[in-house]
């Protein structure tokens, strides 16, 4: 779609304009003679040059609708995701760039316990039995730091203890696998 054809209000940024004053007059003339925005503004992000001016713009114009959520939600994901996206997000920081891309982790039981510690049982899906090994580690070294990591963060996040019992299973394709896709969430039912 081109932009004068859009019901909106637009603004062409000239950026960079503390560098090179002649190429800014002509960029600024170009864009208004086009006559496709609204409001045609030199800028430089650097020199922090009409920031605040691009800011009151798309303020001021920005949509007004009704709220999606109300305001004590803070997101429409459920403490399962959190949790299992806290455990993933420990192992791209413990394992780097040795297996992370193939890892997936399956909440399998959250269970909030009255007067104990809440007990989660997470699964760390691979693809191979090497990753398997690599998640382990030595004696279940790698494996035994990930869930100190993973329990702290848990329950800094929830509020509460929590019991985190950390498993491997390995799951050859996985990614490829429409079954195992749907179950951990990248595919939707068909009916949705």
């Amino acid at each position: 779609m081109h932009v004068k054809k859009m019901d909106t209000p637009k603004i062409a940024c000239v950026n960079k304009i503390d560098i090179d004053e002649k190429k800014t007059i002509e960029s600024i003339e170009f864009f208004e003679e086009s006559k496709k925005f609204d409001k045609v503004l030199p800028i430089s992000a650097l020199a922090n040059v009409n920031l605040n001016m691009l800011k009151e713009f798309i303020i001021e114009n920005l949509p007004e609708h009704p709220k999606y959520y109300p305001d004590d939600d803070l997101s429409d994901e459920t403490e399962r995701f959190f949790v299992s996206e806290i455990i993933r997000e420990h192992i791209f920081e413990l394992y780097e760039k040795e297996i992370p891309y193939s890892c997936e982790v399956a909440i399998e039981e959250f269970k909030e316990r009255e007067g104990r510690k809440d007990f989660i049982y997470a699964m760390i899906y691979v693809e191979r039995d090497t990753q398997a090994g690599i998640i382990i580690g030595k004696k279940g070294a790698m494996i035994k730091k990930l869930g100190e990591q993973s329990r702290a963060a848990i329950e800094s996040f929830l509020g509460r203890e929590v019991f985190l019992d950390l498993r491997v299973k390995v799951r050859a394709n996985w990614r490829s696998d429409e079954k195992y896709l749907k179950y951990f969430g990248y595919a939707r039912d068909e009916e949705e």
